[in-house]
């Protein structure tokens, strides 16, 4: 079997780079079940494989993507299959180091090292080439979140994160010039980690996207964070107790709560008068006020407005079909309306 050498990193001609979303249905099941994720390094595309055939050699079909194509790099003028199953996403020049996961056992004939799988960051950057820039965030919210969407896509599952903003960044940095990387660059600047659930990720955008791109632009809250309520105010104990704000405003002393379908209501009274005894405001939405788009506006006008931010320039028409294409394509996103699988 004839092999290539690159970068002191040796890979087997016909080895199988699968990227783009094929890669993410890959990274979510490997999240749910709680494998270990290796990075490793592929310095060029050149010799991987780039059609059906060959991936059917290996033993990878549709049971690699679920039901969606199977999306490969390809060196740039790779002859592109013309297989529905099959979808080339071409790269130019040397690969960033630790741009692939090895994952033995992915196909039946494949040998150990033979399958490559995006890693995080790699996903997210092909991910671009089909993501609108609001989806793109809540894509990198997940990567570099507590929580992980489901290989089926039907909910959500906690999960640590496989990657960081910081760790995106640089490897935007690394692929300078790379195609739809200043699209990723600018869904960074939107993002964070350490949310816990999607909707927190949706609701975030919504607030805290700049008022000419749809949203609301209240700023960069903090994602879950603490606050020291007290030793035990109101609750009959001498152990600190501490609050987490879904997203937060500590020099406002104000937060956001984001009630999903798993949300408890019987202790919200309590808590809040907990954060209230130390100063802290709080308003909640859920996901039934969020998919009403007159609901979801109001509700981001009452947070400017919590915030001492004028109503102004958000309530002028010339913004208004902005944020109806932002709550769109949030609403309509696959991170919309997840429920925590247990």
């Amino acid at each position: 079997m004839a092999r290539a050498m690159h970068l002191g990193y040796t890979f087997l001609m016909d080895t199988l780079a699968i990227v783009g979303m094929s890669a993410l249905q890959i990274i979510r099941g490997m999240r749910e079940s709680e494998a270990r994720i290796e990075r490793t390094t592929l310095s060029s595309p050149e010799g991987l494989v780039s059609g059906v055939r060959q991936a059917e050699r290996l033993g990878v079909g549709m049971d690699a993507a679920g039901e969606h194509p199977l999306c490969l790099l390809a060196p740039r003028g790779a002859v592109r299959s013309r297989s529905p199953r099959a979808k080339l996403m071409t790269w130019t020049g040397e690969i960033p180091p630790d741009s692939f996961m090895r994952v033995d056992g992915l196909a039946r004939k494949a040998k150990p090292g033979q399958i490559l799988v995006a890693s995080p960051e790699l996903c997210a950057l092909t991910m671009a080439r089909e993501l609108d820039l609001p989806q793109l965030v809540l894509l990198v919210s997940e990567l570099c979140g507590d929580f992980s969407v489901c290989s089926d896509g039907d909910a959500f599952v906690p999960r640590p994160p496989v990657s960081t903003i910081e760790r995106i960044e640089g490897y935007v940095r690394a692929s300078a010039g790379a195609y739809t990387v200043d699209h990723l660059r600018r869904a960074l600047a939107w993002s964070a980690g350490g949310a816990f659930s999607p909707m927190e990720a949706i609701v975030r955008v919504w607030l805290c996207l700049d008022v000419r791109l749809g949203g609301f632009g209240c700023g960069r809250p903090e994602t879950n964070m603490n606050v020291s309520v007290g030793e035990g105010y109101g609750a009959g104990t001498v152990d600190n107790v501490v609050r987490y704000l879904d997203l937060g405003r500590r020099d406002r002393f104000f937060g956001v709560e984001c009630d999903g379908g798993q949300h408890d209501a019987s202790s919200d009274a309590f808590r809040d008068i907990q954060l209230g005894r130390v100063g802290f405001r709080e308003r909640r939405i859920t996901w039934r006020q969020m998919s009403s788009y007159n609901t979801a506006c109001a509700f981001g006008g009452l947070v400017r407005q919590e915030l001492g931010l004028s109503s102004r320039p958000t309530d002028t028409p010339a913004y208004a079909g902005k944020r109806l294409r932002l709550w769109k394509s949030l609403v309509s996103s696959p991170w919309a309306a997840l429920q925590m699988r247990d």
